[in-house]
């Protein structure tokens, strides 16, 4: 998505429902410092669907990527 925002293409997500019901967030956080795969830290089992992730992300850290996402 990062790559998308600064070559100026439009990132698109498809998204799904939460199979947990999004009632759930449990397990310790996820550190960006000492994990190569998370770039914010979340909770190891969280609340946010496929596409919710990512708008935060793009949100948080001003990306600015030209986000759609396909419900």
């Amino acid at each position: 998505m990062e790559e998308a925002a600064k070559a100026q293409i439009a990132f698109f997500v498809l998204d799904r429902p939460n199979p947990l019901n999004g009632d759930i967030v449990e397990g310790p956080m996820l550190d960006a410092e000492e994990n190569f795969v998370v770039v914010l830290p979340v909770a190891r089992t969280l609340w946010l669907t496929s596409a919710s992730l990512p708008q935060f992300y793009n949100v948080e850290n001003h990306i600015n990527a030209d986000l759609h996402v396909i419900r």
